[in-house]
């Protein structure tokens, strides 16, 4: 379903558990997650991505929403670059991928994500990965590359879920509520807009109204 710029209008919303937007670049994306009351919203700051988002970009975003939280997602950019980058943003988040550059950047005053993507070659490193985490990162968010794997991480997803805060980046669908057990939240990637205004908000639009309280 496709809207325009109205959902500024929508009154917030609340959740029914924790939930942060990846790689926003659009206006339209910021007003209606805000809406609805999603709790993070990330934009990838990597100059070399094709997703960056420039600080003006940035500015002429944010200034239109309140009460929500920026990330920016520096994805695995050097801990030096990262410090000179966030003297551009207002962040109340920064998201790297790697748990060196979490160490690196762990004395400054900002909270840090880390985002995980798990495969075969790395599973077996995950709850060390998040042991290591639990003193650095504010929150875990995890993603898979290979669905078989799931039932492993949610295993140590369970024996994890008392030390840090894990957010579900895979499988996504409307049946999520039933799959959250040792998760305290969900990430979603937000998508370009055909036009100025005007998007289809597809996954996001669907699984936040299966979040929605009433």
């Amino acid at each position: 379903m496709k809207f325009g710029l109205f959902v500024h209008k929508i009154k917030k919303m609340n959740l029914k558990t924790f939930v942060k937007i990846s790689k926003v670049s659009n206006l339209s994306d910021a007003r209606y997650c805000a809406g609805m009351g999603v709790d993070v919203l990330g934009f990838c700051l990597d100059p070399k991505s094709t997703d960056y988002v420039s600080p003006e970009v940035f500015k002429e975003i944010t200034e239109w929403v309140a009460g929500i939280d920026f990330a920016g997602e520096f994805a695995n950019m050097p801990a030096d670059q990262i410090k000179i980058g966030l003297t551009d943003y207002d962040l109340q988040f920064l998201e790297v991928n790697q748990i060196n550059q979490a160490e690196e950047l762990q004395y400054l005053d900002i909270p840090i994500i880390l985002k995980w993507t798990v495969n075969a070659t790395n599973v077996d490193q995950l709850s060390n990965e998040l042991s290591l985490a639990s003193d650095i990162a504010s929150m875990v968010v995890i993603n898979l590359d290979e669905s078989h794997l799931s039932a492993q991480v949610q295993q140590i997803v369970q024996e994890s879920k008392d030390n840090i805060k894990l957010i579900k980046g895979y499988e996504i669908d409307s049946q999520i509520t039933a799959h959250l057990d040792g998760w305290q939240g969900i990430e979603m990637e937000a998508t370009k807009e055909e036009r100025p205004g005007y998007k289809d908000y597809g996954q996001i639009m669907d699984i936040l109204e299966v979040l929605e309280e009433y």
